[in-house]
């Protein structure tokens, strides 16, 4: 059975007079029809031409459908479908398979004749029943969840090597992905995070940088470089090469160098410059803590630690020395160096590191004055490369960023975004022409995306069909749609299309071998009548659906930086509060209002288009193509209606005999449409209406009222009741049938749809989830009276060093909100109140201006929206009266556990909270606590504590005392005093005389 290819058709338009047999020649050539036998059938006005009559029938203005049915061998495969208009606009289209034009056609039209890929698989699985511009499914099951966009909530820079080179249509802040791996150097000893960003294909202009939400001026240090796109951009210098950088996390001591080796890590292939970071977590520093007196003197200084440093390439067992490397500072942060090194050819080389210093945190620094903080471990090692980092041929808008991320970044840059746009041609209606600019329009970007780099195969203008695309431009522009989209996802051309033209209200054709559309508007043309005449199998169905009571719809919100939003599209007419929520997907839609109003129409689109007709059609008598306007009549809609053809026309009576027979009841009126051709070809095929002189039975002969233009013979007519005599239909789906059989589905043309969703009064957008209220339930109610739930105070508080009261607030029960608290405090008997206000997340309050013993009253009260609460009970408290009692000291013990090191054990009878043990010593024999006068630097809080102080010396006998306090540093009455004679010999101290020691030099102050 011959195939229809439908999605290919030609049109040609002749001059009036021309017979079908010169039509059919030039059409279909003589040397085709022989040798491919085929047969060729000629439909004029939904009557088939005889091939007697080609030679003198010519047709009057209107569309001539001419069939070429191929025979059973042959290169021809597929029923041609060629469409010629006399002096008027055809009323349908019809694709020419690239069969024939390899056959070799000429005549009038032959350059007209093209191939191509077909678009048959353009449109998606619709989630609205009837709607004629199909819904896309929800982002999540679509090519889109690929999409770094919409998978991730707030800004991040994807990592996708080998991904998508993104494409922007319209404009959208963006978090680009990263074009090449982001790597840190160090500057003056401050990690920086460098990276460079692919935008968009080129030209796409940028602006408002920002990382998060932050603008990018309002960090310090640092620089930023855009290019837009242009060929004429100058190169990215702040990341100019391939850098690869591998994360290590290896502490590096001299003591495992010393018993394993030391530790290796290799570089990326073709290296032509390495580095290696070192970071000092606890930063690198000296520093001492000296008692004099009641006082502590501190001290820093400068120190210094090395390593060895070796390479090797991988092909050689040779190892070279490239250090030592020797890592200075004097900081108590962290501290961070580089090392680089510049092999003597490109390869890959294995890099060894160990620490040849000595491991100071590791040991026992008591016995000396000063004190390092040294750790050390390998963080990173970093590959360059000479060639540039992103290999493409077409440019591209890029950033490029190096920004100081010491105290401003945590970690590396992954937020940055910026508002990228999308340039190309753009339909001016004031000039009538095309003019390249920064556009929205999905008219225009239908136009950029077929001839957009990104797509091998690119759309030349002769095969697109610019005409339609101009007047689309206007309407879109009209009802200010727009398409805001950045695609950084693998999508096929079929549904990036698709996805354009539904947010324009159309879905994507082919006309005439061009890329086009079919636009879902009101006022459209009827270009083809269908009723029993022309068609059977008809068949009616109402879809029974239980529509949502509102859409739920997410999208980048234009009015806010393109964050992502939500919004609520209730069903017209609910009353009641939404329960059954359904996902509405509008690819491309940003614009707040335009997302209600397509919601709105979405719900119109269920209400007015609950019927679904469908029909059969030979290909001989087919003009309609989808989302065409069409009339329809049949007796199973109505037993009254008939459509027949007017076989004669009495002009003066107004009498019209037609070749069915119709009925009237004496109580009906009805009416009786005419399909005739209209004078001005661009008008309306409405069809001529007349009304029916109402004559009880049954009869073919029609009296119409009154005066008006008349048909002629051979004119189609649909009969029936005034109110129902045709349906005014959609074309929603074409499909193909057994042999030259097509299968049209149709639904009521319901333009109120356009007019309600237009016309509606869209409520304000504020981008808030849920909807607005004027008046909270309680903010006209007064807040409750607060409770002071409890107080606490210290006759020495640990920041200060003075005594300190806290009072802590608790809500009252019920009451409305609650906007801050007023804490009043005073001395007793005092005249006045001293006020503190608390916000209501604090509710709590130090206050430092009363000395320990201070009897102080206290009284709060609650201040919201809806008025003042009253006063609380009010409360005294003697301030230190809260304190803990200090302990006493049950048990201590001092033994000596190694040639340096005492071991200190001690019990208390409690621990209240922020109660220690204070120690003291004394060289020599003494039994109270008055004569041991040196002591710990602080509060010893652990049992038992290890330590080299007092410095142990061999015979001699020291004397211990120990002694409970709490946070307010009050000691309790009875210490506890002992004696201990040392066994072993004494430990050596530091001596900076020595040359190893020589490197560090201290500050002190």
């Amino acid at each position: 059975m011959p195939w229809i290819d439908y999605e290919r058709r030609e049109e040609r338009v002749y001059a009036p007079g021309v017979t079908v047999a010169e039509i059919v020649a030039d059409m279909v050539p003589v040397e085709l029809l022989i040798a491919e036998r085929v047969a060729v059938r000629v439909v004029v006005g939904g009557r088939l031409i005889l091939q007697a009559e080609w030679e003198t029938f010519r047709p009057e203005p209107g569309a001539v459908v001419i069939r070429v049915i191929p025979g059973n061998s042959g290169l021809l495969r597929s029923v041609l479908l060629l469409s010629a208009t006399i002096a008027a606009t055809a009323l349908g289209q019809w694709y020419l398979t690239p069969a024939l034009a390899t056959a070799g056609i000429s005549g009038l039209a032959a350059n007209a004749i093209v191939a191509g890929a077909t678009f048959a698989a353009m449109t998606g699985a619709s989630f609205l029943v009837n709607a004629l511009v199909p819904v896309r499914p929800s982002q999540k099951s679509s090519g889109a969840a690929n999409s770094p966009t919409y998978a991730i909530s707030g800004w991040s820079n994807p990592v996708s090597p080998n991904g998508a080179v993104p494409m922007i249509l319209g404009r959208m802040r963006v978090s680009p992905p990263h074009g090449a791996l982001p790597y840190r150097k160090v500057v003056n000893g401050e990690n920086h995070g460098v990276s460079r960003y692919v935008i968009a294909y080129g030209p796409a202009p940028l602006e408002g940088p920002r990382i998060g939400s932050t603008p990018i001026d309002k960090y310090k240090e640092i620089t930023l470089e855009l290019r837009e796109g242009y060929s004429s951009d100058a190169p990215i210098t702040i990341y100019p090469t391939q850098v690869i950088e591998e994360n290590v996390s290896v502490e590096l001591t001299s003591g495992h160098a010393g018993q394993f080796g030391p530790d290796s890590r290799y570089s990326a292939a073709a290296a032509s410059k390495i580095q290696v970071d070192h970071t000092f977590p606890g930063g690198l520093i000296a520093y001492s803590e000296q008692q004099s007196g009641e006082s502590t003197v501190n001290s820093q200084g400068a120190w210094s630690i090395e390593f060895a440093v070796e390479a090797r390439l991988e092909t050689s067992d040779t190892w070279t020395t490239v250090g030592p490397w020797t890592i200075a500072g004097m900081q108590q942060r962290t501290l961070t160096a580089t090392f680089e090194w510049t092999p003597p050819t490109r390869g890959r080389y294995e890099f060894r590191d160990a620490r040849i210093s000595t491991d100071w945190d590791r040991i026992d620094q008591s016995p000396y004055t000063w004190k390092i903080i040294s750790v050390s471990n390998w963080t990173a090692i970093r590959t360059f490369r000479p060639e540039v980092p992103i290999n493409f041929p077409y440019p591209l808008a890029q950033a490029a960023l190096d920004i100081r991320a010491t105290e401003q970044l945590n970690g590396q840059v992954d937020e940055f975004n910026v508002v990228v746009k999308s340039i190309c041609p753009d339909w001016d209606s004031e000039t009538q022409t095309w003019i390249t600019r920064e556009t929205r329009n999905p008219a225009s970007l239908f136009r950029y995306v077929l001839q957009h780099p990104a797509f091998v195969r690119r759309v030349p203008d002769s095969k697109i069909d610019l005409e339609r695309l101009q007047y689309w431009h206007e309407r879109c522009a009209a009802l200010g749609l727009t398409y805001d989209r950045y695609h950084d996802f693998v999508s096929s051309l079929t549904e990036i299309l698709a996805d354009i033209a539904a947010a324009g209200r159309a879905k994507p054709i082919r006309r005439a071998g061009k890329f086009s559309v079919a636009i879902d508007e009101p006022g459209k043309p009827v270009v083809a009548w269908i009723g029993p005449r022309n068609s059977s199998g008809f068949e009616q169905k109402q879809v029974f659906v239980k529509p949502p009571d509102a859409f739920r719809i997410s999208f980048k919100d234009q009015t806010n930086n393109h964050e992502d939003a939500e919004r609520m599209v209730p069903r017209p007419g609910l009353v009641c509060e939404p329960e059954e929520i359904e996902e509405l997907s509008l690819p491309g839609v940003t614009n707040p209002e335009i997302v209600y109003r397509e919601g709105l129409r979405r719900h119109y689109e269920i209400q007015y288009r609950r019927f679904e007709y469908s029909v059969t059609q030979s290909y001989e008598v087919l003009t309609a193509e989808r989302l065409d306007r069409v009339q329809l009549s049949h007796d199973v809609l109505n037993a009254v209606q008939r459509q027949a053809r007017v076989l004669t026309v009495d002009e003066e009576a107004g009498i019209v005999i037609i070749d069915e027979t119709v009925t009237m009841e004496a109580a009906g009126s009805y009416v009786v449409i005419f399909r005739v051709t209209p004078d001005d070809e661009s008008a309306p095929d409405d069809g001529l209406q007349r009304t029916v002189v109402t004559v009880a039975g049954e009869t073919n002969a029609l009296i119409l009222e009154g005066d008006g233009a008349l048909p002629e013979a051979g004119d189609l007519a649909s009969f029936g009741p005034a109110d129902e005599v045709v349906i005014d239909a959609v074309v929603k789906e074409i499909e193909n049938g057994d042999g030259l059989q097509r299968h049209l589905t149709l639904v009521d043309y319901a333009p109120q749809i356009f007019e309600l969703a237009n016309s509606a009064v869209v409520p304000d957008w504020n981008g808030a989830v849920g909807d607005d209220i004027e008046t909270a339930p309680d903010d006209d109610v007064a807040p409750t009276a607060p409770t002071i739930a409890s107080v606490w105070s210290t006759a020495i508080a640990p920041q200060s060093g003075s005594s300190m009261l806290y009072v802590q607030l608790a809500y009252g029960a019920g009451g409305g909100t609650v906007d801050h608290f007023e804490l009043d405090h005073r001395l007793q008997g005092a005249g006045s109140w001293t006020t503190e206000t608390l916000g209501a997340g604090a509710s709590a309050a130090v206050i430092s201006t009363y000395a320990s013993g201070d009897i102080v009253e206290l009284r709060a009260r609650a201040i919201g929206t809806g008025g003042t609460s009253a006063y609380s009970a009010t409360t005294t408290h003697t301030v230190a009266a809260t304190d803990p009692v200090p302990m006493h000291v049950t048990a201590f013990a001092v033994a000596q556990i190694s040639a340096t090191t005492w071991e200190y054990t001690f019990s208390l009878d409690a621990q209240p909270v922020g109660t220690g043990v204070r120690i003291k010593y004394r060289l020599g024999h003494y039994t109270t606590w008055a004569e041991l006068t040196s002591s710990f630097g602080g509060v010893v809080t652990v049992s038992p504590y290890d330590s080299s102080t007092p410095t142990i010396v061999d015979g001699t006998e020291y004397s211990f005392g120990a002694r409970a306090i709490n946070s307010a540093g009050q000691e309790s009455g009875d210490p506890i005093v002992i004696q201990v004679v040392v066994s072993a010999g004494g430990a050596p101290s530091l001596d900076f005389s020595d040359p190893a020691n020589s490197q560090n030099q201290f500050l002190g102050w």
